[in-house]
């Protein structure tokens, strides 16, 4: 449904005073671009993604607390969580890398003849 004229009146007179709450999806000021300064050479080296993602988790475990139905904070919790699960792959993928070494080691002629017997 379309606005009336009130109301687009006061979204035009609220914009040009620099109030951009009534405006419409449509304005650029109103979407205000997200700056984001570099790095320090200090914060780049002492960075740890794991303490990032313990932090983040603590976070949203109060998050998820103090609000339990939301569900976005519960999904993104989720998603932290299993990020930060020790992955039961890593050891087996090291086991089958050794298994795969020895079984492709050249096996030398004595061996093989003993086998052919």
């Amino acid at each position: 449904m379309a606005d009336s004229d009130a109301v687009r009146s006061r979204r035009k007179r609220l914009h040009a005073q620099g109030d951009h709450s009534a405006c419409r999806r449509n304005c650029q000021v109103s979407r205000g671009s997200l700056k984001i300064a570099p790095l320090s050479p200090e914060a780049v080296e002492s960075f740890d993604p794991s303490v990032s993602l313990r932090a983040l988790a603590a976070r949203l475990e109060a998050a998820s607390v103090a609000d339990p139905a939301n569900s976005a904070v519960a999904k993104e919790l989720r998603s932290t969580l299993m990020l930060l699960m020790p992955n039961p792959q890593a050891s087996v993928d090291a086991e089958l890398k050794l298994l795969m070494s020895e079984l492709s080691r050249p096996v030398p002629r004595s061996e093989t003849r003993d086998l052919a017997q």
